[in-house]
């Protein structure tokens, strides 16, 4: 399924030859379009369409990270609307008070970010999450683009603050090879582990 949305997603953008932003109602439906020519193509027999509770229920898990509280269910199906559900996914990406926090898409994703980019297993590295998880906290906060956000973190981290994107250098120990074991396979998608015993350059 992801080469098959990678492949859709490509033939979507392909399609244009105009240089500014495609739409993002256009593009979804060039991809809709991509993917349900292949889907034909293979004789592919499509889901039933999932009801708006069961939406609702993935759309909170995936920008929230939580089941939706009967409140928030009852609110949403109650809710006539037709862009209903875009309202939504803007109402949790600048979050969702709760208590005198705000339940929102960026403390989710920083928890997400922060055990991807930053290890377990020391002490060391125990101390420097709670850091980490704050700077991207208020990074994705700022609606920073991701780029930026690698950027910071690979090309300048000594003018940033302790508690900072400096940490993903100290988690990997700030040695070529850790840092660049770890680039790889955040980034690039490849492992470099065996890379440093051995001559095979497959990353397999």
């Amino acid at each position: 399924m992801t080469k098959l949305f990678a492949v859709a997603l490509l033939g979507a953008l392909s399609t244009s030859t105009d240089a500014k932003p495609i739409p993002a109602s256009e593009l979804a439906g060039r991809i809709d379009l991509h993917i349900a020519q292949q889907w034909k193509k293979e004789k592919i027999t499509f889901a039933k369409l999932a009801s708006e509770s069961e939406l609702f229920r993935r759309l909170t898990l995936d920008l929230a990270g939580r089941i939706p509280t009967i409140l928030e269910i009852h609110d949403f199906l109650d809710d006539d609307r037709k862009d209903k559900y875009s309202r939504w996914i803007d109402r949790f990406l600048k979050g969702i008070p709760k208590g005198r926090d705000r339940d929102t898409f960026s403390d989710h994703f920083a928890n997400v970010w922060t055990k991807w980019l930053i290890p377990e297993g020391s002490d060391e590295d125990d101390d420097n999450r709670p850091g980490f998880r704050g700077w991207m906290q208020k990074t994705l906060r700022k609606n920073q683009p991701y780029d930026e956000i690698v950027r910071r973190l690979l090309i300048r981290p000594s003018d940033l603050e302790g508690n900072g994107a400096s940490l993903f250098y100290e988690s990997h120990r700030s040695t070529p090879e850790g840092l660049a074991t770890a680039t790889a396979r955040l980034f690039l998608g490849l492992k470099l582990d065996c890379a440093q015993c051995h001559d095979d350059r497959s990353g397999g």
